[in-house]
């Protein structure tokens, strides 16, 4: 498996975070009771321990959004959706296209912020949804249902007024146990590297007297 962190998206993103952090021109507006919303893009790699089944655990992409409210300064509560196409593998003999849906929500802890970063911490959990679609072969499509637990770390990059970048990276526990077959085995528990990159947009909140 390509080691993830070594991925020409990840060198490439980190090129842009660069760039737009040297030419930000905005201040960190962290305004308690303000809310936010961000679209991501980024790539994850899936590492199974307890089956040997050939899941497709090479690095792929993956689409996200998030919404949240900043309570304080320092902490915001976000809930977030995560699309995850993870390519074709073939399981007992059959073709399927599996794809990871994610649901959940997550805490963001910022301790200090700059002029125009704001680092945090992050964890969370919530829902998760393997499906297996049938390609070609005999056996069904099949369905796994479970949940996940996530930490990690990221910074906010205030750009112009109310905009932003957000890099994260992410580290899954995940746990899924079949409802109907399709090749799947009975139960599967991973860990999951993810590095995503979002847009946001802040508004709103009580300003400071």
């Amino acid at each position: 498996m390509q080691p993830f962190l070594k991925s020409s998206f990840v060198r490439r993103c980190s090129l842009v975070l660069v760039l737009v952090a040297l030419s930000a021109t905005a201040r960190a507006q962290r305004a308690p009771l303000s809310l936010d919303g961000a679209a991501n893009v980024g790539a994850y790699s899936l590492t199974p321990y307890n089956f040997t089944n050939n899941l497709n655990n090479t690095t792929h992409m993956e689409l996200g959004a998030t919404a949240g409210i900043n309570l304080i300064k320092q902490i915001a509560v976000v809930g977030e959706f995560n699309y995850l196409p993870q390519g074709t593998s073939t399981l007992t003999g059959s073709n399927y296209e599996l794809i990871y849906k994610m649901a959940g929500a997550a805490v963001r802890y910022t301790p200090f912020q700059y002029k125009r970063f704001a680092p945090y911490l992050v964890g969370g959990g919530g829902y998760i949804q393997l499906n297996a679609n049938l390609n070609s072969g005999s056996q069904p499509s099949g369905t796994q249902n479970g949940d996940y637990v996530s930490y990690g770390a990221g910074v906010s990059i205030y750009v112009w007024h109310h905009f932003g970048v957000r890099p994260e990276f992410r580290q899954d526990r995940e746990d899924t146990s079949t409802l109907s077959g399709g090749g799947l085995p009975g139960t599967v528990r991973q860990n999951a590297n993810r590095g995503t990159v979002g847009v946001f947009y802040e508004f709103g909140g009580r300003k400071s007297k």
